[in-house]
């Protein structure tokens, strides 16, 4: 149940804002490092893609090597598109300080830590 009348809504976009503008550079950096993590994640991804491969075959008995292949593949493009997207995105919406990109910034949150827990999977 919403609490929150109408006439707050300015007020708590307001110190929103407040907060935002007071961690901006914290923000930034973090999430800076979270790119260069990622990256560095995903460039360990490609260097490891044949085992990943074998061993997703191996964990998979339904499917041949090819099928594991075309996977590992549709993934890891899907989240190098996904972090394309993301990184930029997050970059544009604090530096614009536009609180609908940082709304969608954080819609993409999700997806990346989705796909970044896959990566992690087969890479293990």
């Amino acid at each position: 149940m919403d609490t929150t009348s109408v006439d707050e809504y300015p007020i708590l976009i307001e110190q929103l804002l407040d907060i935002f503008r007071k961690y901006r550079l914290t923000f930034t950096l973090l999430n800076l490092f979270e790119m260069f993590l990622t990256f560095f994640l995903t460039l360990l991804t490609w260097h490891k893609r044949e085992s990943a491969i074998t061993i997703m075959e191996e964990i998979y008995n339904d499917i041949n090597t090819k099928e594991a292949a075309v996977s590992f593949y549709f993934l890891f493009f899907l989240t190098l598109g996904i972090n394309l997207l993301y990184y930029p995105l997050g970059f544009y919406a604090v530096a614009k300080k536009n609180v609908r990109l940082l709304k969608f910034y954080s819609f993409f949150i999700v997806f990346n830590a989705m796909f970044i827990l896959i990566s992690i999977y087969i890479n293990m």
